[in-house]
């Protein structure tokens, strides 16, 4: 299966078009899905997006939900979503990193990383909550098998 990455400037002009000006709801996160994920750029522009317009604490108010059929993809999302997070001290409301098809049935979806801002009371009721181990999801899926570490986590080897 071939892979094709939308490049930066592309998403970057997406994100402008879609997120600018965004208001923020007081009473749920904005939400940014990306059900084909690849390496994240995309969410990735929309939170710089929603960062330019509202600063850090804007993030604090965006929930970015990923999805993708490749372990790998899915790990470079988590891997710079999170890094982004923390480099610029902007945590997002949620994050939520699937591996599967957006297209099936949730109970085959594998969470890599799901993160929610301590400041947020609950998770939101749209999102489908299905937080596994490690060890459930290599148990699901003999391909995760070899990545899981001595801490039952998905390692990110890459």
């Amino acid at each position: 299966m071939g892979q094709f990455f939308t490049p930066q400037v592309v998403t970057d002009m997406m994100a402008k078009m879609v997120g600018h000006q965004a208001k923020l709801p007081k009473d749920r996160l904005l939400t940014c899905l990306e059900p084909c994920c690849g390496s994240g750029v995309m969410l990735l522009s929309f939170a710089r997006q929603i960062y330019a317009d509202h600063g850090p604490g804007g993030l604090s108010r965006c929930g970015l939900y990923a999805i993708d059929l490749d372990i790998t993809c899915c790990c470079m999302t988590a891997a710079q979503l999170l890094a982004n997070a923390y480099i610029h001290e902007a945590p997002y409301g949620e994050l939520l990193v699937l591996r599967g098809n957006a297209l099936a049935d949730s109970e085959d979806w594998i969470t890599v990383v799901h993160a929610t801002h301590p400041e947020l009371e609950q998770a939101p009721a749209n999102v489908v909550s299905v937080v596994q181990s490690a060890q459930t999801a290599a148990k699901n899926d003999p391909t995760l098998a070899a990545r899981i570490d001595a801490h039952g986590q998905i390692a990110f080897d890459f």
